[in-house]
């Protein structure tokens, strides 16, 4: 199972390559890098993409 805290990180790194309206086919390249990096397939960082749920979590510093 993949944290809340993980979905969250991948959403908000979603948001900010969308931030400035020029989201570019590198930026979604990084995503899937540091999602493998994180033990993540493709497939379930697009599922955290495409069905993000309504828990999320800021990180505690």
């Amino acid at each position: 199972m993949i944290s809340t805290e993980l979905k969250s990180h991948f959403l908000r790194l979603y948001q900010i390559a969308f931030s400035d309206d020029n989201f570019d086919i590198l930026e979604m390249q990084m995503l899937y890098k540091f999602a493998e990096e994180r033990g993540l397939t493709k497939e379930q960082l697009n599922d955290i993409l495409l069905n993000p749920s309504h828990d999320s979590s800021i990180p505690k510093l």
